[in-house]
Formats: structure tokens, C-alpha cells, sequence
């Protein structure tokens, strides 16, 4: 599939169980369609990490928290 923010969004939108790239390794590929027919959600890393940084809000962290979870 393409993998641009407004492809994905209105697969997503239009009731799709989840969304795949063509790039994906076949073993994947082939666990996916059988998770996709259980009902459960599937969708490539890369998108699952576009989305949720789009749904997330952007925190900053602040130096005491950047320090603190260094060590």
C-alpha cells in the first residue's frame, strides 16, 4: 500500500482492520491476515509509529527528567 499520512487515514477511516506495506517480510505478511481475520488490528510499524506521533502529544521532557532517566 502507499504509505502517505492521508492514504493511511482514510484506510483507517473507512473501517479497515489495519494497513500494510508492500515491503513487508511475507512471514509477517502471512501472520497479519490471519490476525486481521481473528479481528484483531494490524498495522506496519512505520504507520503504527506515524499515527500514534500524530495522536500523541509532544512532551518535552525537562532537564531534571532527562537526567534522572539517563541513569
Amino acid at each position: 500500500m502507499f504509505d502517505t499520512d492521508a492514504d493511511i487515514a482514510r484506510a483507517l477511516a473507512a473501517s479497515a482492520t489495519g494497513y500494510l506495506l508492500k515491503a513487508e517480510r511475507p512471514q509477517l505478511l502471512f501472520a497479519a491476515i490471519r490476525d486481521a481475520a481473528a479481528g484483531r488490528t494490524v498495522l506496519s510499524g512505520t504507520v503504527a509509529d506515524r499515527m500514534m506521533s500524530r495522536i500523541r502529544p509532544r512532551v518535552a521532557l525537562t532537564e531534571r527528567e532527562r537526567d534522572s532517566s539517563a541513569t
